[in-house]
């Protein structure tokens, strides 16, 4: 099973267990990840945070609440920021729900799991939160996804990732 990782800054431990003619074997990996260069450049981004209501499973009363079918509420309209260019997504969208005092949970680092008190699954097994980047899903997770000028990120609560574009 393939799984990827945000390394921090400095040293990364990670435990790799493994099992052989039914022999189990560990082994402990430690990286260390350099310090992040710093840089004297800005770019300019904007970022959107559409959400939803706790309505539990889609029915017939609430419909299904995705981007794709532009249902959502909007819970931070449309701003631009300027930030350094060594920013990810995740530095944004900190910035950005940090500077309005919405509540977020980032467990693992790499994927927003919860904001404003609703959650992935809160409205199904489908539900939770994803971002677009200049209109696409990409396929990194926000601590990964490096940004560059002009780029345009909303992050999204979805009651069906199957049915958004991308």
């Amino acid at each position: 099973m393939a799984e990827s990782y945000a390394l921090q800054e400095g040293e990364n431990t990670f435990t790799v267990k493994a099992v052989r003619g039914g022999a189990e074997q560990t082994a402990t990996l430690i990286v260390t990840r350099e310090q992040v260069p710093v840089s004297n450049r800005n770019i300019t981004v904007s970022f959107k945070l559409l959400g939803d209501d706790l309505h539990g499973d889609a029915d017939e009363q609430t419909g299904v609440h995705t981007l794709k079918d532009n249902n959502l509420k909007v819970w931070i309209p449309k701003r631009t920021y300027t930030i350094p260019d060594t920013n990810t997504a995740l530095d944004l969208i900190t910035i950005a729900l940090e500077d309005t005092d919405i509540d977020f949970v980032n467990e693992g680092s790499n994927y927003i799991s919860q904001i404003n008190g609703i959650g992935e699954f809160d409205n199904g097994n489908l539900s939770g939160w994803m971002y677009t980047l200049n209109g696409k899903h990409p396929g990194w997770g926000v601590a990964e996804q490096t940004l560059s000028n002009g780029d345009d990120v909303i992050l999204h609560y979805t009651d069906d990732y199957t049915v958004e574009e991308g």
